[in-house]
């Protein structure tokens, strides 16, 4: 595991995981903020092998789980970075009732308001994720809505992935859709509201970055689905 700056102030690091033994990976996304402390939005396992050098950045202030999926590791962060607070949807409560957790509202904290905007998504049910838009990096952060994994040397995981609709391509999965997706019309409300953000990356827990034409495969994934008008 290493720390990848993907621009000024924002960092990604990369985690072995998997589901029902599909190799699908995970993502941490790192933010150091203006008072010159970190951010970190989904915390992934072994992060004990990077405290020194995230600590060498600045101070972890920020805990965050981006909705109900992405908890896992949450307690292991907690005890390597005791001073920091935890975020998460309300529905994290009853997952995590060891952790102290602060609600994500609406609005962005002050904590991170001035470098970090956000959204709550609508429609999706139990998952509760909102999303996330680093301004000065342009970067458009997401979570389980929608996914990039266009390669993988594992059979089982390809197979299971194109089942899911969700190999070889940007967007949703079709699990999302059938389990999570409740009012389509909702989410594309949100959707209209995130693509009036100035992004030009887009970064995602499970697959490659989105690193060019990125407002443009965000309307076209969505579209496709009648979820975004063209």
């Amino acid at each position: 595991m290493k720390l990848n700056p993907i621009a000024e102030n924002i960092w990604v690091i990369e985690h072995p995981f998997e589901v029902m033994k599909v190799k699908m990976g995970t993502r941490t996304t790192v933010v150091r903020l203006s008072n010159g402390g970190l951010w970190l939005l989904s915390p992934g396992s072994g992060l004990g092998a990077l405290q020194a050098e995230l600590e060498a950045l600045g101070p972890v202030e920020a805990l965050v789980a981006p909705n109900t999926m992405h908890h896992l590791f949450l307690p292991e962060a907690a005890r390597l970075f005791p001073e920091a607070k935890v975020y998460g949807p309300t529905g994290l409560k009853r997952k995590q009732p060891s952790l102290a957790i602060e609600s994500l509202q609406p609005e962005a904290p002050a904590l991170w308001a001035e470098d970090i905007q956000q959204l709550r998504l609508e429609g999706l049910s139990f998952l509760q994720e909102t999303v996330f838009f680093h301004v000065s990096s342009k970067t458009l952060i997401l979570t389980d809505l929608a996914f990039n994994l266009q390669h993988s040397e594992h059979a089982w995981s390809r197979l299971f992935l194109r089942l899911n609709d969700a190999y070889g391509k940007f967007g949703p999965s079709r699990m999302l859709r059938k389990m999570a997706l409740k009012d389509p019309v909702a989410l594309g409300q949100s959707l209209e509201q995130v693509l009036q953000w100035d992004f030009e990356t887009i970064v995602m827990a499970h697959g490659e970055l989105v690193q060019n034409q990125a407002k443009k495969r965000m309307q076209d994934a969505f579209s496709r689905l009648e979820i975004l008008k063209s």
